[in-house]
């Protein structure tokens, strides 16, 4: 009988770890509180991260817009374009960040990738080792040494869309064939990737403050954007560009040849809620269809990405972003001048309707606003309305998605029935945004960790 009952224990326990599933969280770089989100020494704000932390949510997944100061994408180094002051988190933020590591027990991951483009689309096509190479020696500098100098570590980096920024007919914005006119083939734009991720890592490697931290390595892929086997993309289907899984069998001999290193520890998929909850459900293609694309999709990634580590290697497992925007009509836009700028407040044309608007008296930030507008901020009507009727379609919708993926849900069980290889590890679930909502983090970050509970 005991045994029976310590067999019965053990497989109750199995059970319950293979319900289990991570949970990571994004704060909104474009929310009203983006910068305010960070602070660890009020009583309130700590006791929100701390239960957070208490819920099981340890890694915060960090959008580069909170730390850009000049816009290295455009085409004028070294004088790239300054952004607006109190957009990008200093000192004072980072002393914050710097407890919520020894204190507050979180990892950060450091959404990478913003190097590459810019003037080093160039410098890639004509050599794209070197080219990758400056590419993270740029970004190192110009983005990521501020933080660190501030004591505040990086435990991991995921890569955000590297491929889509590199090769010819992505359609990414800023990417090097849409921005700069350059064309990169497949063999270039791997070669350059696997180089900026060996030179990103080395150089996070000599800082300080990294000492003794183990760095992880994420790969994040735009779903919708990439033709998948003979899945075609979803936006700009017009275009032909190059399948994913091509790319990632040439990233993966290339990296063969040169021992595999740095190791991908996930494949982070980014926007597939697009294909359940989001505006490709729109315009009359039926749902249904698209949540099966969607399967078929990550399917195949997974059996892809099998050999990324080389033979007799773990290959990378999968997390998904559940969210990144919500696509309701919101009486308020993110700023056009200066797209990362604090959401809600933008640059307008002087004479809008009163009612809607209500002119920012002293702001810090405000911008120089072009030739006959003036700076304004949504008066508080709207922020009401936005927070309740925009954020809590965005939380439903998001919950909803990410129970769906999760070893129980249905689309979880219908992906792993779709793999060549059977069971498919999603083992984390990422609530990260940047886009239009959520209004506030402090409200996104109570209803994480209420999920997460």
């Amino acid at each position: 009988m005991k045994v029976m009952a310590l067999a019965a224990v053990l497989i109750a326990m199995a059970g319950a770890a293979l319900s289990q599933v991570d949970i990571a969280f994004g704060p909104n770089p474009r929310s009203y509180d983006n910068l305010e989100v960070w602070d660890y020494s009020s009583k309130t704000s700590r006791q929100q991260w701390t239960a957070l932390n208490t819920a099981g949510v340890t890694e915060i997944h960090l959008n580069a817009a909170f730390l850009l100061r000049h816009d290295i994408l455009q085409m004028t180094p070294p004088r790239w374009p300054a952004r607006p002051a109190a957009t990008y988190l200093t000192g004072p933020q980072f002393s914050q960040m710097k407890d919520l590591v020894r204190r507050g027990g979180f990892r950060f991951v450091y959404e990478a990738g913003y190097g590459l483009g810019g003037d080093r689309c160039r410098q890639i096509k004509q050599d794209p080792v070197t080219g990758g190479a400056a590419a993270a020696l740029v970004e190192y500098n110009n983005v990521l040494r501020p933080m660190l100098d501030n004591q505040v570590p990086v435990h991991a980096i995921a890569v955000d869309g590297a491929f889509l920024r590199l090769i010819a007919g992505s359609k990414k914005a800023f990417s090097c064939d849409t921005h700069a006119g350059v064309r990169l083939k497949t063999s270039q734009t791997v070669a350059a990737v696997q180089a900026y991720l060996v030179k990103m890592v080395a150089l996070l490697a000599t800082h300080p403050v990294q000492r003794g931290i183990d760095l992880q390595v994420d790969l994040t892929i735009n779903l919708p954007n990439w033709k998948v086997g003979d899945l075609d993309r979803v936006f700009h289907p017009e275009v032909a560009n190059p399948d994913l899984l091509a790319v990632l069998a040439a990233f993966d001999r290339l990296r063969d040849s040169a021992g595999q290193k740095p190791a991908i520890r996930r494949i982070k998929l980014d926007y597939p809620y697009c294909y359940v909850t989001g505006p490709c459900a729109a315009g009359g293609r039926p749902r249904q269809k698209l949540e099966t694309i969607f399967v078929s999709k990550v399917a195949e990634v997974w059996d892809h990405s099998r050999g990324l580590n080389g033979p007799g290697s773990k290959g990378p497992t999968l997390s998904v972003v559940t969210n990144t925007e919500q696509d309701a009509d919101s009486c308020v836009v993110t700023d056009t001048k200066f797209p990362f700028f604090l959401v809600y407040r933008a640059c307008r044309p002087a004479k809008s309707d009163p009612a809607k608007s209500d002119p920012a008296k002293s702001d810090p930030g405000t911008p120089d606003c072009a030739p006959g507008q003036a700076w304004e901020q949504p008066m508080p009507w709207c922020q009401i309305e936005t927070i309740r009727s925009g954020d809590h379609a965005f939380y439903i919708k998001s919950f909803k998605f990410a129970d769906r993926l999760k070893p129980s849900g249905d689309l979880r069980k219908r992906i792993s029935a779709q793999s060549s290889l059977g069971q498919v590890t999603i083992d984390q679930l990422i609530f990260q945004a940047w886009h239009e909502t959520p209004y506030t983090n402090a409200a996104y970050r109570r209803k994480v960790t209420d999920y997460a509970k």
